[in-house]
């Protein structure tokens, strides 16, 4: 395997299997609902999904972005809270899949996107990690 295609699916799988295997195996937040190897399970899909719209926004970004040539960390960053907001209803459809298994679970809804102080605090929050992570892995494999 050429070592472009090695580094190429340790970025987009291996990352967010991780993540979704640590999630899990804590069972984090909706995980706390489910079994211990559905919990593993559905944090490793929400991870998955998540990684590869981030991945394809990136994609998307630079090649918006290539005529201007901006440093790569523009079109990481960009790609990044793009993605994210993509994310946002897999995550959702994700949850969905999985909350029939949950037990005593009141999936909370995301608050709608929108340009308000408390959408913002709530986004911070919750996708400033995962954003320096995309980062940081992409900066890695540069």
């Amino acid at each position: 395997m050429r070592r472009s295609l090695r580094i190429d699916l340790v970025t987009l799988v291996a990352v967010p299997v991780a993540v979704g295997v640590v999630l899990g195996a804590n069972q984090t937040r909706a995980g706390a609902y489910l079994p211990w190897l559905l919990s593993i399970g559905y944090w490793v899909a929400i991870s998955l999904v998540t990684w590869l719209l981030i991945a394809a926004a990136t994609w998307v970004v630079a090649r918006v972005l290539k005529p201007w040539s901006p440093p790569d960390w523009v079109a990481w960053i960009g790609g990044a809270v793009v993605g994210s907001l993509a994310a946002r209803p897999a995550i959702y459809a994700v949850a969905n899949l999985f909350s029939p298994l949950m037990e005593g679970a009141a999936l909370r809804q995301m608050p709608p996107a929108a340009f308000t102080a408390d959408f913002l605090r709530y986004y911070v929050t919750n996708w400033s990690v995962i954003i320096a992570m995309w980062v940081a892995v992409c900066w890695v494999r540069k």
